[in-house]
């Protein structure tokens, strides 16, 4: 199995910005692989600021993925239960967003023969990595996912879902190859 980290391509991605208000409530919610659904409100709205045109992602927030529609169905077909669909109210955008909340969070890193560096005074928590390794069997049959001791901005997918995004000619996303367990 292939493993991509899934990341934004900011040359390509539509900014968008928030009310003040809106913002902080949406920072509240925790985003770490936690169900936050049942807390989400809906009618948070988010504004475009620059537009890139025809991006299926959208630079907003680091910790959920801002997606298309024809994105989100995509990533739903891999992982229907690893994920949450939020709804956002939204203005100025010619298709429609919604955001994607990855709940799958793995024990996945291999620690001794990974190269990283931990945040100053929290041991357990990785800033950056030089190379990442995974454990061997970790994560067999994900799609979508965190890493434990990783921040929530960092995701990974299956070379499965990279290519399904990738053959319905989404914009937006990098991919960059980590390893094959």
């Amino acid at each position: 199995m292939k493993i991509y980290k899934i990341s934004l391509d900011k040359t390509k991605c539509s900014e968008t910005i928030m009310e003040e208000f809106d913002y902080d409530k949406m920072l509240s919610y925790s985003q770490n692989g936690n169900r936050i659904v049942d807390k989400w409100d809906s009618t948070m709205k988010i504004y475009m600021d620059v537009n890139f045109g025809a991006s299926d992602v959208l630079q907003f927030n680091s910790t959920l993925l801002t997606v298309s529609d024809k994105v989100a169905d995509i990533i739903e077909q891999f992982a229907p239960d690893k994920i949450e669909r939020l709804s956002i109210d939204q203005e100025g955008f010619e298709k429609h967003y919604c955001i994607i909340n990855p709940i799958s969070v793995i024990d996945c890193i291999d620690l001794e023969n990974s190269k990283y560096k931990v945040y100053v005074g929290r041991k357990d928590k990785i800033e950056s990595f030089k190379e990442i390794h995974f454990k061997k069997n970790s994560i067999q049959g994900e799609h979508l996912f965190r890493a434990q001791r990783c921040d929530a901005d960092l995701f990974f997918c299956s070379e499965e879902l990279k290519n399904a995004l990738e053959n319905c000619n989404t914009i937006g996303f990098i991919y960059d190859f980590i390893e094959e367990i």
